[in-house]
This record gives C-alpha cells, sequence and structure tokens, in this order.
C-alpha cells in the first residue's frame, strides 16, 4: 500500500531529527533536497515539504539561495528557550486539577519502562526513540492543543544539540530515569506543582552544559 505524502513527509521529518541527536549531521551541514531523495526514494514535493517542516520547528533554517542548513544557536538563544520552558511547564502543570485516568497512567508507565530497558543494555538508538516516544506521550496528557504545540515547538528547538550530552555521562540517563518515574507518579496523584518541578529538573543539567559548551554555539 502506497503510504500518504502527509506519512512520508513525517517519517523525513522524524529521521532528520533523529540523525541530529546521534551526531550524524553535523551543526551547520547543508541539508539538500537531492540528498533526500537519493537516501530515502522520495519525491522532491516530498523531500521540500519535509524541510519546510523542519524549518518551521527551528530544527533547520533555509536562506534564500544557500538552501537549508542544520540551525546553530548562541548561548543567549539556549538560555531564553529554557526559560520559556520552565514558564511553560509551570502554566502546564496549573493545569492539572486531578489524577491522571488509570489506562493514561499505564500507557506513560509502558513507556517508561521501555526507555528504562534500552538505557540498561546501552542502546543509544533505542534510548532515543524511547525516550521521544515517553516524551509524546507525556505531552499527549496535555489537554490544551496550543500549550501543547508550543512546549513541542521549543524542545524541538534543542535536536540540533541534544546529542552532545544525551549519552556524554552514564549518569544523566540514569537519573533521566528516575525522573521519567516521578513524572509518572505525579500525573498519576494529579500533583501539578510536583510535575512542573520535575519536568525542569529534568532540562536543568542540558541547559547549564548548552549554556558553558562552545562547542555548537554560533
Amino acid at each position: 500500500m502506497m503510504k500518504k505524502k502527509i506519512d512520508v513527509v513525517n517519517e523525513v521529518v522524524n529521521l532528520v531529527k533523529r540523525d541530529l541527536v546521534m551526531g550524524r549531521l553535523a551543526l551547520g551541514e547543508h541539508i539538500s533536497e537531492d540528498s533526500l531523495i537519493y537516501r530515502l526514494d522520495i519525491k522532491r514535493n516530498a523531500a521540500r515539504e519535509a524541510l519546510a517542516e523542519l524549518d518551521r520547528q527551528g530544527v533547520i533554517e533555509i536562506a534564500p539561495f544557500r538552501g537549508a542548513y542544520v540551525r546553530r544557536l548562541s548561548a543567549d538563544d539556549v538560555r531564553q528557550i529554557f526559560d520559556t520552558l520552565c514558564v511553560l511547564y509551570r502554566a502546564w502543570g496549573g493545569m492539572i486539577d486531578g489524577p491522571l485516568a488509570k489506562p493514561a497512567v499505564d500507557e506513560l508507565e509502558r513507556r517508561r519502562l521501555l526507555h528504562s530497558e534500552s538505557v540498561e543494555r546501552g542502546d543509544p538508538e533505542a534510548i532515543y526513540l524511547a525516550n521521544a516516544s515517553f516524551h509524546a506521550g507525556v505531552l499527549s496528557t496535555l489537554d490544551n492543543r496550543f500549550l501543547a504545540e508550543t512546549i513541542d515547538r521549543m524542545e524541538s528547538y534543542l535536536h540540533n544539540v541534544r546529542y552532545h550530552l544525551v549519552f556524554s555521562r552514564k549518569e544523566y540517563t540514569d537519573e533521566g530515569c528516575l525522573q521519567h518515574a516521578a513524572m509518572v507518579r505525579y500525573l498519576h496523584d494529579g500533583d501539578g506543582e510536583a510535575f512542573a518541578e520535575v519536568c525542569i529538573m529534568h532540562i536543568s543539567h542540558a541547559k547549564n552544559y548548552y549554556s558553558n559548551s562552545n562547542v555548537f554555539l554560533k
């Protein structure tokens, strides 16, 4: 069965984002429509739409007459993104007015365990995919489409620098597993304030690393 174009575009977007996190694409690296067409055997309009979506998400930037490049962020960009995420997480926490339904909690727990198992195996690709699945599941519990879209966009900006930290120290992934468990627990309990604070803690190591590093900045 032939895939719908929107499915193809989403697959390309997710593949490029995964390549960024895994370090297979460098900051500032050029990404052409032709390279996507050749590598993935897709049509040109699908490649063009995928690049446009990545540009919309802030993962790449498309410059007139120069093409598409992996976006670089300045130290100030990174600080502003994290500050914005802190505000958004607290707004999310303020909207939590009761315990999350059991089926939703069970699904989050299933995804959390998959991530923990991938960390135990030390499989970088599996860790990334399971982590993305867990966070998508958590975000799906937010009953405000516009806030969810804003959080997703802010987090997307960080795909092009995240790989510098994700696998650099095992204690970070171990601590991340504990924080995932806390997120599920606080959603189960309906404790929005505690949920927001653990979300902020979850990004604190990355914020400090990015802000103090010169390897990826403009």
